[in-house]
């Protein structure tokens, strides 16, 4: 019973600070030098599976919903060109080409 009154808690938070969220195990993280990358964690019981699931569509029935989704997106996508997302699939970075130092340049002439 007290992981249930912690899931509600974290989703009543209007914050909704995403280290509430790891904290929560509702999130989990990796770092990337400066960056924090975070998804969404499988639920490991069927009580946040299923309000998880009805958050979901709750919030796809919002009437901003689409338009937010695209702001997102056309944010992520002109922040980052080396980070690929799609809408319900996790981003995943693009191969990118090394950049070459000067003294790589200069021992190549």
């Amino acid at each position: 019973m007290k992981d249930a009154a912690r899931f509600f808690k974290v989703l009543a938070d209007e914050a909704r600070h995403l280290a509430r969220l790891k904290h929560a195990g509702l999130v989990t993280d990796r770092k990337d030098g400066l960056w924090s990358h975070y998804a969404l964690r499988p639920a490991d019981d069927g009580l946040a599976n299923t309000h998880l699931a009805l958050l979901r569509r709750s919030l796809a029935d919002t009437p901003d919903a689409a338009a937010l989704l695209k702001t997102l997106h056309g944010w992520l996508n002109g922040k980052d060109r080396s980070v690929a997302c799609a809408r319900g699939v996790a981003c995943v970075a693009n191969a990118t080409k090394k950049k070459t130092t000067t003294r790589q340049r200069k021992a190549a002439r």
